[in-house]
């Protein structure tokens, strides 16, 4: 009886011990507040003006013909599909600051069809589009995209355009098989050139 009494003695000392250590609980000291993604606004009709999904990100844009504003995704401001084609993803994001410049994102998104880096001239007659109210660049790439899944897409077309603002860069991005996003090039432009910033 001395031999249960003592083994039980040991096994009750190594529970109160482990309750000590703090490995098992942590109490909670900070709070932070969370913003709500709004829903996508439903039946908004193209060529109006339409607010941004995140409302932290106050922009505004004219959405083309046949696009549709699709769920909020993480680390986009908005999400598009457009002319019913699941192959083909536009959206917009921005960085803060300069997200390490013009070029550096140029050719970041031309390394992703296969295309080496843009050359200094090829770099200075890159088109320029009116983005906010500044110019901004406008990438046209098509090549083998590959995109974060690492699967890799032949005959595939990148146009994006960036531009640089007061303390964000700003992106806008299409992807999608080359023939599907070359149709979709006038209005992935005049999108651009529609995009305004709310409140600033």
């Amino acid at each position: 009886m001395f031999k249960l009494f003592g083994a039980c003695f040991f096994i009750l000392t190594l529970v109160l011990a482990g309750c000590g250590q703090g490995g098992f609980r942590k109490e909670i000291t900070e709070t932070r507040r969370v913003n709500p993604v709004a829903a996508p606004p439903a039946g908004l009709p193209a060529g109006h003006a339409h607010p941004a999904a995140d409302d932290t990100a106050p922009f505004q844009w004219q959405l083309p013909e046949g696009w549709v504003l699709s769920s909020p995704r993480p680390m986009r401001i908005a999400t598009f599909s457009v002319a019913g084609n699941g192959d083909v993803d536009c959206y917009v994001t921005s960085l803060s600051g300069n997200a390490g410049g013009i070029e550096a994102n140029v050719n970041r998104w031309r390394g992703q069809v296969g295309l080496p880096p843009a050359t200094p001239e090829e770099l200075v007659q890159m088109p320029q589009i009116e983005m906010l109210g500044r110019q901004a660049a406008l990438v046209e790439a098509a090549g083998q995209f590959q995109g974060m899944n690492g699967e890799a897409k032949p005959g595939w077309m990148l146009l994006g355009a960036v531009v640089e603002l007061d303390s964000e860069t700003l992106f806008a991005k299409m992807t999608g098989p080359e023939q599907a996003v070359r149709a979709e090039k006038d209005r992935f432009v005049s999108f651009c050139k529609s995009l305004g910033a709310l409140g600033r």
